[in-house]
């Protein structure tokens, strides 16, 4: 008896968006650019903020649609690959659709045309550095197998003592973000108000030098922050693209200080601040808590290696 299979009849109007989602897309992009060159005042900036989104997502959509369908099997048999990958596509979308628009502003620089571009190359960029910021920080960590504890890469010990567990896993505060998103505010409120050239200028300092940093600063806490507690060690990591790690014996902290921010004290968030019995200190930013920390290093008893 022959196998039967029922397949679900899709929508033609949902396979028809499916198929010609490129094509449709490229065309909504080509027609915001249209309107933001023939338009003026309010309505060319909304034209031109369509044109800056619409023109990645058909370069992303572009990119889905070429991708080979062997890796396309593979992404949905790993999940994990899958979104991972959807995110390459989307930075390389981004990052192409922001070097085609600058290329093409600077070369028709004094047309309506290579101004918009130009424009739409500005405003793409910060996003560009962020987004290949955030997939250099994720290479890393997988070519370092996570960041998860492990004594032998963390201790240096090809044998690691039995008891080198972990006791505690202090957590990075989602409100690090808060300065950048407060950047990206206060760029918005300076492109809006009625403050002329000088609030445009403002606003683009603030949104192309001043966010992309701040957010990068923000990403580097938030994903590559970790702090660990064991019997006989206190582990550090930070950075961003290249993660320092630290593993300092437990007996020769000297002592540990906590640090509140402004938004620290708001949110509930500070720094750790670790100071050995050689004079030397280093500090871990972001900390949920930071006094729960100390409390706990207080309570512990230290693990002292033997002689």
């Amino acid at each position: 008896m022959a196998d039967t299979f029922i397949t679900h009849r899709q929508n033609p109007m949902v396979r028809f968006f499916r198929r010609r989602a490129t094509q449709l897309l490229l065309l909504a992009a080509a027609l915001a650019l249209t309107l933001s060159i023939v338009l003026s005042g309010e309505h060319a900036f909304i034209a031109l903020l369509a044109f800056t989104l619409l023109l990645p997502a058909t370069v992303i959509s572009l990119f889905v649609r070429w991708r080979p369908s062997r890796i396309a099997r593979r992404s949905s048999q790993d999940s994990r690959l899958g979104w991972r990958r959807f995110f390459y596509f989307v930075l390389a979308g981004v990052v192409a659709t922001t070097l085609i628009c600058l290329v093409l502003g600077v070369g028709a620089f004094g047309t309506a045309a290579g101004i918009i571009l130009l424009t739409a190359g500005l405003l793409l960029l910060p996003p560009t550095i962020i987004l290949t910021l955030l997939a250099l920080s994720m290479g890393s960590r997988i070519r370092l197998g996570g960041t998860a504890f492990d004594p032998k890469k963390q201790l240096g010990k090809e044998y690691p003592d039995p008891d080198e567990r972990v006791l505690y896993q202090a957590e990075v505060h989602w409100a690090v973000f808060v300065p950048a998103i407060l950047v990206l505010a206060l760029s918005v409120f300076f492109t809006l108000a009625p403050f002329g050239t000088f609030g445009q200028v403002v606003a683009i300092v603030l949104y192309v030098i001043v966010f992309p940093g701040v957010a990068a600063y923000a990403m580097g806490l938030f994903f590559d922050t970790q702090l660990w507690v064991t019997p006989g060690y206190l582990i550090a990591e930070t950075g961003l693209v290249a993660v320092y790690s630290r593993a300092v014996p437990r007996h020769v902290i000297q002592a540990l200080g906590v640090y509140y921010s402004l938004l620290g004290r708001l949110f509930g968030y500070g720094w750790v601040v670790v100071t050995l019995d050689d004079g030397s200190c280093f500090f871990v930013p972001g900390i949920v808590d930071p006094e729960g920390v100390r409390g706990f290093l207080d309570s512990q008893p230290v693990h002292t290696p033997a002689a």
